[in-house]
């Protein structure tokens, strides 16, 4: 599912026939959207230090129907940009009490869930798990929060005798941890980091050596999905929530567990094994 581009079409479709003063507005929400996606309309005339009816003329010369229709708008365009801090102070602006806050979070959650199953099925997860069984080794890529995705699933494949690869953090080295994968190998990309370059280079890298990729990700970048095999989308928490990564962590334990369904008898053997195997390991030490 594409970044959502509303906003910026239509700002620029405007931009000829806009006014000195409206064109100040749009550069005050462009430079300021973690406070025009929130405020109301009276907050957001008194930060900007344009008139209501200044910025009803503007919302309404890019066609918007009403000033909650333009907000939106700027929520769905900037909601991997707007500050993580930022966002956070509105969300608490808005919540009073722990049980205003559980009640939230979980109502946000199950929506996201939803959104999950319309946006991935039963035959994406078939096909993730088949290229996972199929491939010699797994390279797993997640900076940023991007990274406990890509952790937890490298740390469980293991127990299915697949050789997962975690990339680390220590983004100096990628080269050094990238240069093992072979042709034969699946390289697995959990995008939640700002900034496209080092995706690009990490697959780029897989696409030269003619890899499979399959690309995670809560925003997507058309340079980088010319390089994916497959892209997934799967979005983290609503805006005030963004954070969260329920929802991205919620999809590597399907993915775990299309692999052990797909891998059946054979699976399921490794599993028990290695059951009767930690019962006979020694951690006293610790």
């Amino acid at each position: 599912m594409a970044v959502d581009t509303e906003w910026a079409k239509k700002l620029s479709e405007a931009l000829p026939s806009l006014t000195r003063t409206e064109r100040e507005f749009a550069d005050f929400v462009n430079t300021y959207p973690h406070e025009a996606a929130f405020m109301s309309l009276r907050e957001v005339a008194e930060k900007s230090g344009i008139s209501r009816p200044k910025i009803i003329d503007f919302f309404r010369k890019l066609e918007f129907e009403n000033f909650q229709e333009f907000r939106n708008s700027i929520q769905k365009f900037y909601k991997q940009h707007i500050d993580s801090y930022k966002a956070s102070t509105i969300t608490f602006k808005k919540i009073k009490t722990l049980t205003e806050l559980l009640d939230s979070a979980i109502e946000i959650e199950t929506k996201s869930l939803l959104r999950l199953k319309e946006n991935v099925g039963a035959a994406d997860l078939s096909d993730i798990a088949g290229s996972i069984l199929e491939a010699k080794n797994v390279f797993l890529f997640g900076p940023g929060t991007g990274f406990y995705p890509a952790h937890y699933l490298s740390q469980r494949l293991k127990r299915y005798k697949i050789n997962a690869h975690l990339i680390s953090h220590d983004l100096q080295h990628t080269a050094e941890e990238l240069y093992p994968i072979q042709k034969d190998d699946l390289l697995i990309v959990f995008n939640y980091f700002p900034g496209e370059n080092i995706f690009y280079n990490v697959m780029s890298w897989g696409k030269d050596i003619n890899c499979r990729i399959i690309m995670i990700t809560d925003q997507v970048y058309p340079h980088l999905v010319n390089l994916a095999d497959h892209v997934f989308y799967v979005d983290r928490g609503d805006i005030e929530f963004k954070n969260s990564m329920a929802l991205p962590m919620t999809f590597a334990n399907l993915i775990l567990l299309a692999v052990e369904m797909a891998g059946t008898d054979t699976v399921d053997g490794y599993l028990k094994d290695l059951e009767k195997r930690r019962e006979t390991f020694d951690l006293s030490d610790f």
